[in-house]
């Protein structure tokens, strides 16, 4: 790759690490990419696992499989970019390290039960359980992660402290607001 190319990508780093609006941004659309993969994935799990029987499970992951893919190709993009606002945060972070492995066996998993439908009700059944029990970890590992991982920016960035910090000058004391 020129260096050329690579100047938008850390044009966008370097704001995501001054920004904590734009970091948030990215952030919350990382949580709801990631809410509608694992929520779309469960929803399948659920039916192989008979669970649910409202649709047979090829008109349901027909369905879903739309709402997977956007899920998966966002939550990867969201997550590179918050991952390269501060790499050395989440490198050394055991949760993401096994977030990481998780979203690796779930993809293989994915790959090795692609046509779920013409497999046996009982392999169905245990593809189902398997699945539903990686995305319980990854989530878990995901959340986890979150807590040891933060950004080395301040809890307010340089570009967004005089708007932050003006709304909270215009707001009445409470003693949960913590100000600066």
């Amino acid at each position: 790759m020129s260096g050329s190319a690579t100047q938008p990508w850390m044009a966008a780093i370097e704001f995501l690490s001054a920004s904590t609006l734009a970091y948030g941004a990215v952030l919350v659309l990382h949580i709801l990419s990631m809410a509608a993969l694992v929520g779309s994935a469960l929803a399948l799990d659920l039916r192989l696992l008979r669970v649910s029987r409202i649709a047979s499970i090829e008109e349901m992951a027909s369905h879903l499989r739309p709402i997977w893919y956007i899920g998966m190709a966002l939550a990867i993009l969201t997550g590179i970019l918050l991952v390269l606002v501060d790499p050395a945060a989440y490198t050394g972070n055991r949760w993401f390290l096994a977030k990481i492995a998780l979203l690796g066996a779930l993809i293989l998993h994915a790959m090795v039960y692609a046509r779920i439908t013409v497999l046996s009700p009982h392999t169905q059944w245990r593809a189902g359980l398997f699945s539903t029990i990686l995305w319980i970890g990854l989530t878990t590992a995901a959340v986890m992660s979150g807590q040891d991982a933060r950004p080395a920016t301040d809890l307010i960035g340089d570009t967004d402290a005089p708007l932050l910090l003006g709304a909270l000058d215009q707001m009445p004391d409470q003693k949960w607001i913590a100000r600066p």
